[in-house]
């Protein structure tokens, strides 16, 4: 009699362990699912604002892309000769500053 309780318990015990194991795996498929979709949102969004950006600003963009190429480089050339680094005017690049004003505007062209 006591060995069919046991039995029926550890019946009891391997179903709840299935089903908490069952449980865990869908949730844990549920939760990646969802971060894997807000990954997705995130970059389309990231896509569209950079569009956006490109729109309004492309040219000044270009712009300001060679001449800090051509800063980068004096530096460059001016490191390699031994001269005195210059400072620069600001942490970030032209390209930068003009993406955070955009952003700062509101993202209005």
């Amino acid at each position: 009699m006591n060995q069919d309780y046991r039995k029926v318990g550890l019946l009891v015990v391997g179903i709840v362990l299935v089903a908490g194991a069952a449980y865990t795996y869908k949730w844990t498929m549920h939760n990646e699912r969802a971060r894997v979709e807000a990954y997705e949102r995130d970059r389309i969004a990231a896509e569209r604002e950079a569009a956006a950006f490109l729109k309004c600003h492309g040219e000044r963009l270009r712009e300001a892309r060679l001449r800090d190429q051509e800063r980068r480089t004096a530096q460059r050339l001016e490191d390699e000769t031994g001269g005195q680094r210059l400072p620069r005017n600001s942490k970030f690049s032209e390209e930068e500053f003009l993406y955070n004003l955009w952003r700062a505007s509101g993202k209005k062209c």
